[in-house]
């Protein structure tokens, strides 16, 4: 079909959990969050972060819990820190509207600055 875009499939040993990662991860759905999460403490790291990304992309915050209890399971420090960030990133609070107008309004009042055609020349000093 014209207008969609239809990534090659993967491949590999675990292109078929990394397939279904993707599709629950695009549905943006909350109700996606149990069954991206069991594959959190799947036997192959590649698994693991795709399941990580999945879930931060969905951008549930009711994927926070079962990121804290999975980092708990893991061995390497570093994916388990990894999990506590993204579960403290998903519980983030909403940016408050008036924060967004006003951000919106300085960029539209924003003027560009004047232009550099070349770097400012500096003479040394004291001679050299």
């Amino acid at each position: 079909m014209k207008g969609i875009y239809n990534p090659p499939p993967l491949e590999g040993p675990h292109a078929a959990e990394l397939t279904r990662i993707e599709d629950l991860s695009v549905t943006y759905d909350a109700r996606e969050v149990p069954a991206l999460a069991a594959f959190l403490t799947h036997d192959s790291a590649e698994v693991r972060a795709a399941a990580l990304d999945g879930l931060v992309r969905l951008g549930s915050k009711e994927a926070a819990e079962p990121l804290r209890a999975a980092s708990a399971k893991i061995k390497d420090p570093r994916e388990a820190i990894a999990m506590l960030d993204a579960a403290d990133y998903l519980e983030l609070p909403p940016m408050p509207a008036s924060m967004l107008r006003k951000r919106k309004e300085s960029k539209a009042s924003a003027t560009p600055g004047p232009a550099t055609s070349e770097p400012k020349k500096t003479t040394a000093v004291g001679g050299g």
